[in-house]
């Protein structure tokens, strides 16, 4: 209870501070600057890359791809939502958090079509000016209508809403680990029909594997003291899986391993996926049984999850 009254006294003065700032942000405003921002981004880059705005018919279905992943990306990323933009910190950790969101999409779906024929330069280039250009937008907002200390442009305000996470579970750490080399070994047998892999092949594994670690301790999926449901526990490691997923697409098309099957890649994360599912089902009802969490959920925990 007092948490929940903590979060709506919080959000009460976030209101207040809106209507001091003259209705100067709403969800309209920061979509519409947006998507002109992600416009600038394209047509800029194309323009260093190409010498002028013509556009091809092959990256005018580009940019409808871009405007896709940007839209999908912004919401998983909540760039549209006010609460977000309640200190300094939290805008800029929304924008990273959006951008990274986008350069994934944007990969995962050139890879998957085979749409080898775009400019990584360009790719890439689109999704940085974008950060650049909505952190720049965003310190010129806090510094000319905000005065107080957490919206001040500095370094410490950045770093605001990092947090490092505790009760990490070394058991579910080494448990996943062995999923992760079944998994492989697994998709490398039905490729081939037997588990020895071939020369190049231990090259990507180490990749499959840096991946899985990066993006496991990014998304504290290890963590189990933050989830009170099995629901959102699973939901963490789906999530993990998905941005794996778009992170090994990520480095197909950036560092040209085309070269590699994208079964074997990819299959070996959708594989690890489900098997991951059965793993933290299991592990739960032990925990469960043993006691040593309870199943609460309210409205505020979840969105807070999510």
């Amino acid at each position: 209870m007092q948490t929940d009254k903590k979060m709506n006294d919080s959000e009460s003065k976030y209101d207040r501070r809106s209507g001091e700032n003259h209705g100067s942000l709403s969800f309209n405003r920061i979509f519409f600057l947006d998507f002109l921002l992600l416009n600038v981004s394209f047509f800029f880059c194309y323009y260093l890359k190409r010498g002028d705005f013509d556009l091809s018919r092959a990256y005018f279905l580009l940019l409808w791809l871009f405007y896709l992943c940007w839209l999908i990306s912004s919401f998983m990323g909540n760039k549209f939502r006010l609460s977000q933009y309640r200190t300094y910190g939290t805008g800029m950790f929304s924008f990273f958090k959006s951008s990274l969101y986008l350069t994934y999409l944007i990969t995962f779906s050139v890879v998957i079509f085979g749409l080898t024929e775009y400019s990584r330069i360009h790719i890439f280039s689109t999704c940085l000016m974008l950060l650049v250009l909505d952190g720049a937008v965003w310190s010129f907002y806090n510094k000319t209508f905000r005065s107080r200390a957490t919206d001040r442009v500095s370094l410490q305000n950045l770093l605001e809403p990092l947090r490092i996470e505790k009760n990490i579970s070394y058991s579910l750490i080494v448990a996943d680990l062995v999923l992760v080399l079944f998994s492989f070994f697994a998709v490398n047998y039905v490729k081939l029909g037997q588990l020895a892999l071939l020369e190049d092949y231990y090259r990507l594994l180490m990749i499959f594997v840096g991946v899985w670690f990066v993006v496991s301790m990014m998304t504290s999926k290890f963590s189990v003291g933050k989830f009170k449901s099995i629901h959102f526990f699973s939901w963490q490691w789906i999530k993990a899986g998905f941005i794996m997923l778009a992170v090994m697409s990520l480095l197909f098309f950036g560092a040209r391993l085309f070269h590699f099957s994208r079964f074997q890649a990819l299959g070996s994360i959708v594989i690890l996926m489900v098997l991951e599912l059965i793993l933290v089902n299991v592990y739960y009802r032990i925990v469960r049984v043993n006691g040593k969490e309870s199943d609460i959920e309210s409205v505020d925990f979840v969105k807070n999850v999510l």
